[in-house]
């Protein structure tokens, strides 16, 4: 007998988040606190009733299947950016994305439960718009803290960079129906600094513009000495949940 059967899950959930692309989503949960997202329920596997008694809870585990890594090979070693992009570590000694079977794990805030709806409101998701859900659970303080609990490499939170917005952008924050979430969700994600690790390393800043996908916005910017400025915020239409895309940084030349 195979000790190693596959399995097949079917997705009982969706996730409605801001973030269209891999590139710019916060690198853990949690981080990106002040942004919302939707966990929209599959009629089909999920009831109303099997939500009952979740609004009890403030946080909840989303198990999510990483649906843009498409076909490819899964590595044995990645680069953290936490490392500085040159270092290597196994892929199940890190969060990355890429793993032998594309789950990942993410705690977020629950902040109201729609039954009639089957809709999960919540706040922290680090996951792009449209990333099948296979599984909800409750956080559960007393089980899931653990206090004595650390990982070497990576024992701190990160620290946040100001993000700031050139004056161009804040008459168009202004006057643009959405610009004040916008600001939001760019003052979430930018304050992390989603360039690649090798590129946070240059003291002088980095003078390439950057583009991130939020709502149906292109947001640019570029990093500055002490800061991050967003130089430009661009309309768009956003691309179709779950069409492919790349988490390597995109430059306004190749949008």
């Amino acid at each position: 007998m195979n000790p190693f059967p596959p399995l097949v899950a079917t997705p009982i959930a969706v996730i409605r988040s801001p973030y269209r692309e891999r590139f710019g989503v916060p690198r853990q949960a949690g981080l990106a606190r002040a942004t919302a997202a939707t966990v929209v329920c599959n009629p089909q596997l999920v009831s109303p009733e099997a939500l009952r008694g979740l609004d009890m809870c403030s946080h909840v585990w989303l198990l999510a299947v990483f649906h843009h890594n498409g076909e490819a090979k899964t590595p044995s070693t990645v680069r953290p950016p936490r490392l500085g992009g040159n270092t290597r570590l196994g892929c199940l000694a890190t969060r990355s994305p890429y793993r032998p079977n594309p789950i990942g794990l993410s705690a977020v805030a629950l902040d109201r439960v729609d039954r009639t709806r089957l809709e999960l409101h919540v706040h922290g998701a680090d996951l792009v718009d449209g990333t099948p859900i296979v599984d909800i659970k409750p956080y559960l303080p007393y089980a899931d803290i653990i206090a004595d609990a650390h990982c070497t490499w990576a024992a701190a939170a990160p620290d946040p960079v100001p993000v700031q917005f050139s004056a161009e952008v804040e008459q168009v924050l202004s006057t643009t129906v959405g610009g004040r979430e916008l600001r939001v969700w760019a003052q979430d994600s930018l304050r992390w600094d989603p360039r690649p690790g090798h590129r946070r390393t240059d003291p002088d800043g980095d003078a390439r513009i950057y583009g991130v996908r939020l709502g149906d916005f292109d947001v640019r910017f570029r990093r500055r000495v002490d800061a991050i400025e967003v130089v430009e915020v661009v309309g768009r239409p956003a691309p179709e949940p779950g069409s492919e895309d790349s988490d390597s940084p995109r430059t306004i030349e190749d949008s």
